[in-house]
């Protein structure tokens, strides 16, 4: 622990501006989320109301002018609300954001694999131009663990060739750049070495954005499918994966990495509640119905568990924070990721139970297309689906019972 006075300013405090820049960006897109989901298309104006706001200065460290951390994991509690407040205006492009400023600030940083000269590039494009980036790493079918990448990559004159499919490349059709992992010609899995990683244009010769995604939640992320063929990235654009696991002790990557969605998961049951409150105080129909103590009982209800589960995210949070500076000891490691599980069991849970009651107490006219109100059941389930609610809830359960610890993995 450090001394109380050299310990770093909490995030919460020091990105309050960027916090207080994303309340306003909830308000702004919840007047056009229901016509983004309805068209299903990249929500490209809200991202440029982002990259105006202050809230994109988290894209860069402090030392070349940004607001974010040196060490971005510092940044999670205030993070956390941001991306609350962003999914509560409109969930797909608090996605995206997410998804983007994690790949900015990996290929741009101080621990990049990219030699200096393109980082510096890569910054300028993003400060000048508002280039994103994506990072389509899934394949469909054929893996039956988690990350056995089959996109095949083979050396050639001047760099390396890239033929295959990707899947899930969640803002492509907003982005310059993507981002992948695949398998080097000549070794037999990414498991032992073979992992090779590629820095791409995505209209570069040879790659093929698929309009694919027809999905019934998050309809505006455009993760469809990528095809690669005879895909030339040139050298200092590819390297070999960095050699690190999953499994290690000393692996704070799974338990960070279970912030981001889940904090976008609760920003759609805020912003379920923001709907329901503001469709019940303009209903036209069912007079009393705003007074009435059942209703209110209901809602209490539901509001209670939303803060429970916002809480235990941050309480989460904190543990997580404190773990890393104190230099991650393996006997506390546990404990950390069970508080990460048990609140993303808790959010989930309250989010879904939230969506599926709001056209009770709203009546038959809250099921208008109109309003489309169900997307914030269909973006929540959707989202929900990144791992299993049934194996945390196991993780925890199996920690509270008998002190059992959890797998250490990209998720936990």
């Amino acid at each position: 622990m450090p001394d109380s006075n050299d310990a770093p300013v909490p995030s919460l405090e020091r990105l309050a501006p960027q916090i207080d820049a994303s309340l306003e960006l909830r308000r702004e897109f919840a007047e056009t989320a229901a016509d983004v989901d309805r068209e299903g298309t990249y929500p490209e104006e809200n991202m440029r109301r982002i990259e105006a706001s202050r809230v994109n200065e988290l894209l860069f460290r402090r030392s070349i002018g940004g607001a974010s951390a040196e060490n971005p994991a510092e940044d999670t509690p205030a993070v956390i609300q941001i991306l609350k407040n962003l999914g509560a205006g409109e969930s797909s492009t608090a996605q995206i954001w997410s998804f983007n400023r994690g790949q900015t600030l990996g290929l741009t940083g101080p621990q990049s694999p990219l030699p200096a000269a393109i980082r510096d590039r890569l910054l300028t494009e993003v400060r000048e131009s508002g280039v994103r980036f994506c990072s389509p790493q899934a394949e469909r079918y054929h893996a039956r663990r988690r990350f056995d990448f089959r996109l095949a990559v083979s050396k050639t004159d001047g760099g390396v060739l890239v033929n295959g499919d990707k899947y899930f490349a969640t803002g492509s059709p907003g982005a310059k750049y993507g981002h992948s992992t695949g398998l080097m010609e000549g070794c037999e899995s990414v498991f032992v070495g073979g992992g090779h990683d590629v820095l791409f244009e995505l209209r570069a010769p040879g790659v093929t954005l698929l309009d694919d995604w027809d999905n019934m939640g998050q309809r505006a992320t455009g993760s469809g499918a990528i095809h690669f063929e005879n895909v030339f990235v040139p050298d200092g654009w590819h390297w070999p994966t960095v050699d690190g696991s999953f499994k290690s002790p000393d692996n704070t990557t799974g338990i960070f990495a279970q912030f981001g969605l889940t904090s976008v998961i609760l920003g759609i049951g805020v912003g379920c509640m923001d709907a329901l409150v503001a469709r019940l105080n303009e209903r036209p129909t069912f007079p009393g119905v705003y007074e009435d103590t059942s209703t209110r009982y209901q809602i209490g209800r539901h509001q209670a568990r939303l803060a429970a589960g916002e809480a235990s995210l941050m309480q989460a949070a904190d543990l997580a924070v404190e773990y890393m500076r104190s230099g991650a000891p393996a006997e506390e490691r546990a404990a950390v990721s069970v508080a990460g599980s048990q609140a993303k069991v808790t959010i989930v849970e309250a989010v879904l139970d939230l969506a599926t009651d709001m056209q009770k107490f709203l009546g038959g006219q809250s099921t208008s297309n109109t309003l489309r109100f169900d997307r914030f059941w269909r973006n929540a389930r959707t989202l929900s689906l990144q791992d299993v609610m049934d194996v945390r809830a196991q993780w925890v359960g199996a920690w509270t019972v008998s002190k059992e610890a959890p797998p250490i993995s990209w998720v936990s």
